[in-house]
């Protein structure tokens, strides 16, 4: 969806800076602190792409049986509304998966002597 009104942008990556204070902060990712600026700020921000655009086109990824792009259009403010969801719920699903990668590269760093695998 970022792609279809940003591009190969380097922008698409910073959307969730727009929620939060703080991306490295787990009370800003999991539950928003009350100085996080919420989704107003993103709101905005994803406006100033859309323009005076009044339907906006992509693709997206369905799965039934098999996983497919499946070509989608919606209006501007219902693709507005839908991508500001999205980036909301991506935040706590990025923030767990970043700790969690995090944790499993300390164990193997950390790993007793006798446990690990010779090379």
């Amino acid at each position: 969806m970022i792609d279809s009104i940003i591009g190969n942008s380097e922008e698409k990556y910073f959307m969730m800076d727009k929620l939060v204070c703080d991306v490295k902060n787990d009370v800003c990712m999991l539950n928003r602190c009350a100085n996080c600026p919420g989704s107003q700020k993103l709101t905005e921000h994803i406006n100033s792409f859309l323009g005076l655009v009044n339907t906006v086109k992509f693709e997206q990824w369905e799965s039934t049986d098999r996983n497919m792009l499946v070509p989608n259009e919606l209006s501007a403010e219902c693709f507005m509304i839908q991508l500001v969801q999205k980036i909301e719920a991506l935040t706590t699903h990025h923030f767990i998966a970043k700790q969690q990668s995090k944790f499993c590269r300390k164990l193997k760093t950390n790993l007793p002597a006798q446990w690990r695998f010779a090379t």
